[in-house]
């Protein structure tokens, strides 16, 4: 095997990129090959300096080595920094050049096209074939296309340009001249006297956008299969029985546990499918020569900063909820489980819209989004057949339609809600007892009735005072169901006094459980004197005097 001419001009002829764990697999035994065959590689196993600093001197490594051979790998492919390296040495190479040369490493084309669909497209070797034979193609491939970075003068330009076009008029001379000095003057000389190429705003685009686009499917990917097992996870109220002799509070605290435990499932699914947004931050600069594009990309990664968005509220919502300990296990699952499908909703529309500014986008892999959504069985209004814009849109429309109607829903469950049953039989012992001194009947007469009727609850307060007030009158007026409505809304408010959430938590409780007061209304201890009767008595301010025998109070 005869040793390859020359690269002038650089200082490696490959630049060999692998991922670190197929190291001892195949790609340091192919780096010593190549070595034994005479070619000068830049392998990282190799050339670290102690205290250098990585992604500078893989940089310099790029723009120094005339060919770029990644060994492909499954973990390759999932790899940012072998992705980083590919997409530096696209900007490299010139048009018209081709400097890769790929080698498959336990990959197929397919593998390598959903991820690097313009690596695909390369010919390329595979590391299964014997290794002298991958050595000798890849030094013949070197041998009989070497690379040069000296680039000749503006005069030997001129002469080529004068030769290669006589009959054409002096204008597209000059014009010619022109367009050479400008490629020439993009060029600057090293030390030693090599060309060191500054990559052309057009090279920039076209590296930056590879980078970039791999990105976004590797993202879209991600939110789908996010977005598919949310979907699945549905907010239930607590599974489990009471157990023997369990109180309401324990059952209620065992229910509190196992909606946390749902809340800390989301930040699992989270960090199984993370989302990095690497690329864009740092090239996304670079797109700018195509507006179109440029704009495009900007509105997708909006999109996916709003599913993030999305699923955030989510969770701040759901803690919300865990935080309203005045709520039964059953309105809690039932409040998160409407938040659940409308976030759903929301990232599927997102979603949709990514695909709609993915399918204008330069080099898109045609019918991605639609094959991605298909293959994870993602519970979407997809029409039939290949998806148009027309089609997408009408997607859309359905994903509108859905939350329309979700909120119909939920607007119907609240005005439900504040059309309370208003019962005429009258049945708090204490309620009962004033009714008889006050010389009314134990049932509400037909204008007590219809006056009830006629008053819906008023949700817009939010002045816990005015709530409390709300609820007394309530009560007084025989509706017990409005009272304890106006202390839920209370408690709401994260403002009130530990004693104050005490008082509405106990006043709910008297209203909905009148027999274990003793058809007493019952007597909250807001304060005590210091030695007064009621310290004396062991009484403490939060309990409750619902009778007196005496000298203690029960």
């Amino acid at each position: 095997m005869s040793k390859p001419q020359n690269n002038k001009g650089y200082t490696y002829d490959i630049f060999l990129s692998h991922a670190v764990a197929d190291k001892d697999q195949f790609t340091k035994t192919f780096f010593e090959a190549l070595i034994q065959a005479g070619l000068k590689v830049w392998y990282s196993g190799d050339a670290f300096v102690p205290g250098s600093k990585i992604y500078d001197s893989i940089n310099q490594a790029i723009s120094q080595s005339a060919y770029f051979v990644p060994v492909v790998s499954p973990v390759f492919l999932q790899n940012k920094w072998t992705g980083d390296e590919l997409a530096a040495f696209y900007s490299h190479e010139l048009q018209g050049e081709s400097r890769i040369i790929p080698v498959w490493h336990m990959v197929s084309e397919e593998d390598v096209k959903l991820k690097y669909p313009m690596l695909a497209d390369r010919f390329a070797l595979y590391a299964d074939q014997p290794l002298n034979e991958i050595v000798e193609k890849v030094v013949a491939r070197i041998r009989n296309n070497p690379v040069s970075r000296k680039q000749d003068s503006i005069q030997s330009r001129l002469k080529r340009y004068v030769s290669t076009h006589k009959r054409q008029s002096w204008i597209g001379l000059v014009i010619g001249l022109v367009v050479g000095g400008i490629s020439f003057v993009q060029n600057q000389y090293n030390a030693e006297g090599d060309i060191v190429i500054n990559p052309s705003p057009d090279q920039n685009f076209q590296g930056a956008w590879i980078s970039i686009h791999e990105e976004i499917k590797t993202l879209f990917r991600n939110y789908i299969a996010l977005i598919s097992v949310l979907e699945k996870d549905i907010p239930e109220p607590f599974w489990d029985k009471r157990k023997v002799n369990e109180t309401e509070d324990a059952y209620q605290v065992r229910a509190l546990n196992h909606f946390r435990q749902y809340n800390e499932n989301i930040d699992s699914y989270r960090r199984k499918l993370p989302v990095n947004r690497r690329q864009y931050e740092i090239l996304s600069k670079d797109l700018v020569i195509q507006p179109k594009v440029k704009g495009a990309t900007d509105q997708i990664y909006r999109f996916f900063e709003e599913i993030d968005q999305q699923i955030t509220e989510y969770q701040d919502e759901l803690l919300n909820l865990q935080r309203q300990d005045y709520l039964s296990d059953t309105e809690r699952a039932a409040s998160a489980k409407y938040l659940h499908d409308m976030k759903i909703l929301e990232g599927k529309r997102a979603l949709v819209e990514v695909a709609l500014k993915y399918d204008g986008l330069p080099a898109s892999d045609q019918g991605f989004p639609e094959d991605q959504f298909r293959s994870l069985s993602f519970n979407l209004p997809l029409p039939e057949g290949k998806l148009t814009i027309k089609a997408w849109n009408e997607t859309l429309a359905a994903l509108y339609q859905q939350k329309k109607e979700l909120l119909r829903k939920e607007a119907g469950i609240m005005e439900d809600a504040r059309k309370r049953e208003i019962k005429r039989q009258v049945t708090d012992p204490y309620l009962l007892y004033l009714r008889r001194l006050a010389g009314l009947p134990d049932s509400l007469t037909e204008g007590e009735y219809e006056n009830l009727k006629k008053q819906a609850l008023d949700n817009s307060i939010t002045d816990p005072a005015e709530l409390f007030e709300r609820a007394a009158f309530s009560f007084i007026e025989c509706d017990g169901q409005a009272s304890a409505y106006y202390f839920r809304q209370a408690l709401k408010n994260t403002e009130l006094s530990p004693l104050q959430q005490l008082y509405a938590r106990v006043s709910i409780d008297r209203i909905e459980n009148p027999a274990t007061y003793q058809g007493s209304l019952g007597i909250m201890v807001l304060g005590t004197d210091e030695g007064g009767n009621l310290e004396k008595s062991g009484i403490k301010v939060g309990d409750v005097i619902v009778a007196l025998d005496g000298t203690r109070g029960k």
